[in-house]
């Protein structure tokens, strides 16, 4: 007696199941100058863009939106949540304006 198998396998390739273990945040320069506008996103480690929907700490502050635009010269730790993540911090340096006087 002979009988036959055959196995069919429809969709996808399981990658919708796999969630993210961690965040990550980044800048688009973390270097700049009194009045420089920062822009922050962020990834999960799956390589999902989650800019629009974390939330973003300068200095330990709530910022609105993913921008900063720095008032004062210093450094600034910046870090993002989503969900139940946190990302590591990254440091971002405002240098005080320069300007040059005649005499």
């Amino acid at each position: 007696m002979a009988c036959a198998i055959s196995l069919v396998s429809c969709g996808d390739d399981d990658s919708s199941s796999a969630s993210a273990s961690y965040i990550v945040v980044s800048a688009d320069t973390t270097i700049g100058e009194v009045g420089t506008t920062f822009t922050f996103s962020v990834a999960d480690d799956l390589g999902n863009d989650l800019t629009a929907d974390a939330t973003y700490y300068v200095a330990g502050a709530t910022i609105t939106g993913n921008t900063y635009t720095a008032e004062t010269a210093g450094d600034y730790e910046v870090y993002a949540t989503y969900g139940s993540f946190v990302s590591d911090p990254i440091e971002i340096t405002v240098e005080g304006s320069t300007s040059v006087t005649g005499s």
